[in-house]
């Protein structure tokens, strides 16, 4: 696909790198520039002019500047769930010790309780 733009330039030849990461042959002819598009660089192209014609926001949502504030934004919610989520796990442990020492100190008091029936019992026996 081939795109010309109407304007005063210096001739010369370049390539240079669009927004999806792909690259463009672009030429300046003096009075004109025009852009070679092929391969992923115009399914970029394709893919910006059909967004652009949905939502006229598109390219704003899209440029590289919010993809960050986005991506960053998620990880920063992640990095709240899983510090949220490690404080519940904590919170369980320490209520998990808790009822462990409750359960040691009951069983030692049932032994306790045992041994002194035992005892009271061997004694009204004799």
């Amino acid at each position: 696909m081939l795109t010309v733009l109407f304007g005063l330039c210096v001739p010369r030849v370049e390539r240079i790198e669009v927004w999806g990461g792909s690259r463009i042959t672009r030429i300046h002819t003096g009075f004109c520039r025009i852009n070679i598009w092929r391969g992923a660089a115009l399914e970029t192209l394709n893919t910006a002019v059909f967004g652009i014609s949905r939502d006229p926001e598109w390219l704003a949502l899209n440029a590289p500047a919010m993809r960050h504030a986005r991506r960053k934004a998620a990880a920063k919610e992640r990095a709240q769930i899983r510090k949220l989520k490690q404080t519940e796990l904590d919170r369980a442990r320490a209520r998990a010790a808790e009822l462990e020492d409750k359960l040691i100190e009951a069983r030692n008091d049932n032994f306790a309780l045992r041994r002194t029936i035992a005892h009271l019992t061997r004694e009204d026996a004799a």
